[in-house]
């Protein structure tokens, strides 16, 4: 195999070690996240669906906490989205420059066969 496609087989064997690597720090976050917004929600929904408004003020604020809660983490979604899809959009545009890269050079290395 040349230098540069070994080099790009090492880069891509690192890059998918550590897409690995993340892939697994998540997996091991989300159980427990997951876990604890199952019991929330089960907790909250039996008031929430079947129970009389809040007439306290705590259970006022206790509304008032869970859908701050909630828009606050719609909100963040939807920064980290933005944040991490032009690292997507820059990550697949890099991709490309590399595979038009060896395209250009099996050409160039096939047309150097036929010459030669």
């Amino acid at each position: 195999m040349s230098q540069p496609l070994a080099h790009l087989y090492a880069l891509a064997l690192r890059a998918l070690d550590e897409h690995d690597r993340r892939a697994d720090a998540l997996r091991g976050r989300l159980g427990p996240v997951l876990a604890a917004a199952a019991l929330a929600a089960s907790l909250l929904s039996g008031p929430v669906v079947g129970g009389t408004h809040p007439t306290s003020i705590v259970g006022k604020l206790a509304l008032v906490v869970a859908v701050g809660g909630l828009l606050t983490t719609i909100l963040r979604l939807a920064e980290a989205r933005d944040r991490h899809l032009a690292a997507y959009e820059h990550l697949a545009a890099t991709f490309t420059a590399m595979l038009w890269g060896i395209l250009v050079m099996l050409c160039g290395l096939a047309l150097a066969a036929i010459v030669g």
